[in-house]
């Protein structure tokens, strides 16, 4: 199976509009009717589509993570060059999701910044962890994944990128335990410690291994430059992992070292 757009531009057309009608749908079942805490009514419904948010992307990372672990595990972990112009329908399909999911997060990430957060009185502050590098890695992840799924080589590779989606239900879970409360405590350390685990293991050995093959195989590729742009694209998504990652070490750190400074008091 080798979809381009050329070839088949209705299907295409059908298939990104059901997916996209498919996000809205999900976000609109999952974001919650009522919603707790002392938060005002601003803060509280855009909390209530960050819920549906994340629900979304929950959804949407457990569907790819399937995907990618069923393909390494009946196909073997061979990224070897040879594996570069291989299109598996399931997984093309896959490259696909992500390409609308990806128009739907940094759709709503923007629209949350600069439309609903303001609009409900709750107007957020711009950082650099949030909001700049999601925007890089969204905008950077589409270009290439568009490349990818038009014909061009690498969605066998992609699954490999796809396995970081094994952290994203984890993190999900935290964000709501945050927002329900929990910041400390064993519940709390577990859940970030398991998180970072998972999210160091599916993001940043296999990256850096995928890295590899990609440089190793450069001249496999149908087109150089394009060769070299998802290289240097899959470069920068490892590159924005490993910040994340460490920001995530200093906060359980943080929590911890909390944690023991409570303890010396109680005794």
């Amino acid at each position: 199976m080798n979809i381009s757009t050329d070839e088949h531009p209705r299907y295409l057309a059908a298939y990104a509009a059901s997916l996209t009608l498919g996000h809205v749908i999900a976000h609109a079942l999952c974001h919650p009717s009522t919603a707790g805490g002392t938060l005002s009514d601003g803060q509280v419904d855009v909390n209530g589509h960050r819920y549906a948010n994340k629900m979304v992307g929950t959804l949407h990372a457990c569907v790819l993570a399937v995907v990618a672990v069923r393909c390494f595990v009946t196909t073997g972990f061979d990224l070897r060059a040879a594996r570069l112009l291989e299109v598996p329908p399931l997984e093309h399909l896959t490259v696909g999701l992500m390409l609308v999911y990806l128009v739907y997060d940094t759709c709503f990430l923007l629209g949350r910044f600069f439309v609903l957060a303001p609009s409900r009185g709750a107007p957020e502050r711009w950082t650099f962890g949030e909001h700049t590098l999601s925007v890089a890695h969204h905008l950077l992840g589409f270009v290439s994944w568009w490349l990818v799924y038009g014909g061009t080589g690498g969605v066998y590779w992609a699954q490999c990128i796809h396995l970081a989606e094994l952290s994203t239900p984890l993190l999900n879970v935290r964000w709501i335990m945050i927002k329900e409360g929990i910041t400390s405590g064993p519940l709390y350390l577990a859940g970030s410690a398991l998180f970072l685990v998972v999210f160091f293991l599916s993001r940043i050995p296999t990256t850096a291994v995928l890295l590899y093959y990609m440089y190793m195989g450069v001249e496999k590729w149908p087109s150089r430059s394009i060769a070299w742009f998802q290289f240097m694209v899959t470069l920068s998504f490892w590159g924005i992992n490993l910040i994340w990652f460490w920001g995530g070490m200093k906060l359980v750190l943080r929590a911890l070292k909390g944690k023991s400074g409570k303890g010396k008091k109680e005794e």
